[in-house]
């Protein structure tokens, strides 16, 4: 499976150096954290549950007006690698 991706909404260049934060939903604790690599990807196993994931970075802004995912709560199933591919917005 392919790691996830943080990238430009306008341009679609990757975003490095983004911090990457995991929450567990049903109490917002903060579980992991993880910075993309310069270009743009990271990579986090999570086991199954809920989660909501938070993104911040110099110079943008998340969630995107125009990306698929905004911040809202997901489920895993199974353990998976999480593989959001997801845009911030320029400021």
């Amino acid at each position: 499976m392919s790691p996830g991706f943080i990238y430009d909404s306008q341009t679609k260049h990757p975003v490095a150096l983004a911090l990457i934060r995991i929450f567990r939903s049903s109490d917002n604790k903060l579980l992991e954290s993880r910075i993309t690599k310069n270009d743009g990807h990271y990579g986090l196993l999570l086991e199954p549950g809920e989660y909501k994931i938070d993104v911040s970075a110099k110079g943008y802004v998340f969630p995107s007006k125009s990306g698929t995912y905004r911040g809202e709560s997901f489920r895993i199933h199974k353990p998976t690698v999480l593989a959001l591919d997801i845009a911030l917005d320029p400021m």
